[in-house]
């Protein structure tokens, strides 16, 4: 996931004599950032109401302070051909719909055993001349999650930065997608996907 961006410090002197006399810069304090989510996939055969294609895969993940995202991913297969990116499945990418949510209730547990997610996201259409969100239909997302498994642990270390990650796979025990207007209502019991928590720290020079 995204990474804290660094920050860098400087001095200015006042004269050319006064920055040749400024000492060595010192590290600047380590930024630290710890967050958790929860992330799904679940494949639809079939047609589903208000969107294209006869196969789908619905995403979605929660993000930090109350943030998360939805897509639908709408493809044209052969009949009763489940939805896949392989070319040679037959599939056909018709488009993506994409949703976000910026005041979702989100939850994820500290031993990664059970995570939900729940709120309203809005379908994004695109952006006005002054780059403001033009939105459409309005979604209500509602799921719960329970790990299982052994969490794998990875740790990564590059120059100035590292990043500790615990992941548990994870599967929704109870879920939907529905639409607000309408009240077509999608299910999504039995999406895979993990819990995740993430530290990292970063530091340069």
């Amino acid at each position: 996931m995204g990474r804290i961006s660094s920050r860098i410090l400087a001095a200015a002197g006042a004269s050319a004599l006064a920055l040749a006399a400024v000492p060595p810069a010192v590290a600047a304090p380590a930024e630290k950032d710890s967050r958790s989510w929860l992330e799904a996939e679940q494949s639809v055969v079939g047609e589903m109401e208000g969107f294209d294609g006869n196969a789908h895969l619905i995403d979605f993940m929660s993000w930090p302070q109350g943030k998360g995202e939805v897509a639908v991913v709408n493809f044209d297969c052969p009949a009763g051909t489940p939805p896949s990116w392989d070319p040679d499945s037959g599939c056909e990418v018709l488009d993506i719909v994409g949703m976000y949510g910026y005041d979702l209730d989100i939850g994820v547990n500290k031993k990664l055993t059970s995570g939900t997610m729940s709120g309203e996201v809005r379908v994004y259409l695109g952006a006005f001349e002054d780059g403001s969100p033009i939105w459409g239909k309005t979604y209500n997302i509602d799921v719960a999650m329970e790990g299982h498994g052994e969490v794998e642990k990875t740790d990564e270390r590059q120059e100035g930065y590292r990043e500790l990650r615990r992941t548990r796979a994870a599967m929704v025990e109870s879920g939907s997608l529905v639409d607000a207007e309408l009240g077509y209502e999608f299910d999504l019991s039995d999406a895979e996907g993990a819990l995740v928590h993430q530290r990292s720290w970063s530091q340069y020079e």
